[in-house]
């Protein structure tokens, strides 16, 4: 769908996001017991840059099972960190301070 979008004239980007929350986990991190998961679009994950507190974006494009968190008063989650996501282990690569990247 991307791709038909961004074929259009006057069209200059094209971006998606999908958001749920509260998904059962355990982490490496102690008290951690759910997460909440945001999938971003390449242009999304680009325009992330300036928000990087920690670590490299290119590391988490694709299926890496690699994984950024945002910075935010209610999340202890860190780079080095840990995840089991049903089954599915993933690491945190990256640390952003998420309201920039609204910006």
């Amino acid at each position: 769908m991307n791709d038909t979008v961004s074929s259009i004239s006057g069209i200059d980007h094209v971006f998606g996001s999908t958001y749920i929350e509260n998904v059962s986990a355990a982490s490496s991190r102690q008290g951690i017991n759910h997460v909440n998961i945001t999938s971003y679009s390449d242009y999304l994950l680009d325009r992330a840059k300036d928000s990087l507190v920690q670590g490299d974006l290119s590391e988490i494009y694709g299926d890496s099972n690699k994984v950024m968190t945002a910075s935010n008063k209610d999340n202890p989650l860190k780079v080095g960190d840990t995840i089991q996501i049903a089954g599915q282990e993933v690491e945190i690569l990256v640390y952003i301070v998420f309201w920039q990247l609204l910006l």
